[in-house]
């Protein structure tokens, strides 16, 4: 799966909870916040990362996101879990890994 393919994936996911993409990220703006998903591809393999927070509309700073996290967990086990299904290059059925990243 290419870049396009997965920004269609999570536009297509994204949508029904409101969220509209501008670029490679996805976002609803709120009266006081501006939720926002961001998604990157790796600069050195098929690696992707997602990233989310929110920006507080009322604060005037030249930020992305003023809270931010990345897709993970706590749980080592589950943490490897989820880097594994945004590594295009570990083979693994498309479908399973469309249903686990929506799971997640």
């Amino acid at each position: 799966m290419n870049t396009k393919e997965l920004q269609i994936f999570f536009d297509l996911s994204l949508k029904p909870f409101g969220f509209k993409r501008k670029n490679s990220n996805w976002i609803i703006r709120e009266p006081e916040l501006t939720l926002i998903i961001n998604l990157q591809r790796s600069s050195y393999s098929n690696l992707y990362y997602l990233d989310y927070g929110y920006l507080i509309n009322q604060l005037d700073l030249p930020l992305t996101m003023h809270v931010f996290y990345q897709l993970s967990s706590t749980d080592k086990l589950n943490a490897k879990s989820v880097s594994e299904l945004f590594d295009f290059e570990k083979p693994m059925d498309e479908n399973l890994r469309m249903q686990e990243i929506i799971r997640v």
